[in-house]
């Protein structure tokens, strides 16, 4: 979808969202794990997280190649067309299949990508260990752009350099 970025009406939209979502202190406007003062109970909660991800959440490889499959016959990528898409290099993808980590980002292109739903690209980026914070500009500018359903690369990259941020 294409989106003139400049258009004013398009960047208040975008500013009135991140004024409604933007928490400055992510600890504090946030439940669970870091608003417990407990700070011991909180690092055994991390370490149980961390030592027990794989054995609850899918790889980040698994949740690929799950969403694709989910696509309709005509819509599905191949290997080639789905790393093309998401502007990321072969070596990169194939260092996703030998289970390497990708990066925050590396798991945002291959959302957009895939044309996923907003619920189904945090689970993409929970199965790499990630999550759009409510204390970065930048990311609730990916969660606004996966809500008013815009993948189109070129067209997000333009929004985030429009709102001085760090672009891919």
């Amino acid at each position: 979808m294409k989106i003139d970025v400049l258009n004013s009406s398009f960047l208040q939209e975008l500013d009135l969202f991140i004024s409604q979502h933007y928490a400055e202190d992510y600890s504090v406007k946030t439940k669970g794990l870091y608003a417990n003062p407990d700070e011991e109970r909180n690092k055994e909660i991390q370490r149980f997280t961390a030592d027990n991800r794989k054995s609850f959440i899918e790889t980040l490889n698994e949740m690929l190649a799950k969403y694709n499959e989910s696509k309709k016959e005509k819509e599905k990528l191949n290997d080639v067309t789905l790393y093309k898409k998401a502007t990321v290099t072969r070596q990169t993808y194939h260092k996703l299949l030998e289970k390497d980590r990708p990066s925050k980002d590396t798991a945002v292109l291959y959302s957009l990508a895939l044309e996923l739903c907003e619920k189904d690209m945090e689970k993409l980026l929970a199965s790499a260990g990630y999550s759009l914070a409510t204390n970065s500009k930048r990311d609730l500018i990916f969660k606004f752009c996966f809500i008013k359903k815009i993948y189109d690369y070129t067209t997000v990259y333009n929004i985030l350099k429009a709102k001085n941020e760090k672009v891919f």
